[in-house]
Order: structure tokens, then sequence, then C-alpha cells
């Protein structure tokens, strides 16, 4: 792996760890957001370091472009404000178990990544060039898995039914009925 790559390797690796960070540690929603959306993008630089520049880039349009977008969306609707956390004892006991387990999960990767010998990111060898490709997702796409496409098809166009069908039923919920002075002037 050249210098480059190495480079990029553990710029995208700092900024999916401090995107991580930023998600959780964040007070406000928006910010919360914001991280998530650095996070994506340090997983797609990742990604990019294994040659998998497809997963990259759906990465990048799907989650950073959709996703975050969507999140945003929904957080500047309903208001991001929140509520601010209290000092209730169940609550101080929820983070106190929490705080531990993650304690405990970390040790233990601690402990897995000493036993795997660290000696800076691994030289994987080059995938075969039909592997990963374009090509090769959509040949299998459209070969072996074409039943799973079109039920996904059909899935997503009966959840934007679904969703046509709440919504006109709320919005006629939400609308006054006409009153009489209405329906003299119609005619």
């Amino acid at each position: 792996m050249s210098a480059l790559g190495i480079g990029l390797f553990w710029l995208s690796a700092l900024l999916a760890i401090a995107g991580g960070l930023g998600t959780v540690a964040a007070k406000s929603a928006i910010r919360s957001a914001m991280s998530l959306l650095v996070t994506i993008l340090g997983i797609a630089g990742l990604y990019i370091t294994l040659s998998a520049q497809l997963l990259a880039a759906v990465q990048i349009i799907v989650y950073a472009g959709a996703v975050v977008v969507l999140f945003v969306f929904v957080i500047m609707l309903i208001g991001g404000r929140g509520t601010e956390p209290g000092g209730r004892d169940d609550t101080r006991r929820t983070r106190a178990v929490a705080t531990a387990l993650f304690a405990l999960v970390s040790a233990g990767a601690l402990v897995l990544i000493g036993r795997a010998g660290i000696g800076g990111p691994h030289v994987f060898e080059r995938p075969r060039p039909e592997f990963g490709s374009v090509y090769a997702l959509g040949r299998t796409l459209f070969t072996d898995g074409v039943f799973a496409f079109e039920l996904v098809g059909v899935l997503l166009l009966v959840a934007i039914v679904g969703v046509m069908a709440i919504g006109r039923a709320r919005r006629a919920a939400v609308l006054p009925a006409p009153t009489a002075n209405q329906e003299g002037s119609a005619s």
C-alpha cells in the first residue's frame, strides 16, 4: 500500500471515529446528524482503501445523500429541542449499566486486537477484476436475485400507496366540513 493509501486509511478512520463520538456526544440533534454525516464519509473512505469504489459511492449516495438529509428534515420538522436529561435515579442507573457494558465490550475488543497483533493497516491481496464490479453485481442481481429484487420493488410500491392513503385520510379528518353558505355559493 502506498503512502497515500495509508494516509487515506488513517484519515478515514479518524473521521469515522470522531464522527461516531460526535454523534453520541452532541447535545443538539442537528449536530448529531452532521456528525453522522462525517462518520458516513469516513466509512466511504475506508471502502475506497479496500478497493470497493462501488460501495463507497453507494455509501455516499444512499446514506449521506438520502438518510442524513431525511434525518435533518425530520429534526427540522418536529423541532430538535428534545428533552433535557433529568437527575432521576433510574436514568443514572441506566447510564451506569450502559457505561459498564461499553467498558466490558471495549476491553474484550482490545484483548482480541492484542492477540491479532498491531502492525498498522494490513495489506490485502488485490481482488479479482470481476469481483465487486458493477457488471458482476448487476449480473448477480438480475439473474440469481431477480425475484428478491422484484419483491423489494413491490414492497416499496405498497409502502408508498399506504403512506398516501394514510396521508389522505388524515387530511380529510383535519379539513372542516362545508357549511350551508359555502354549499350555496358553489351552486
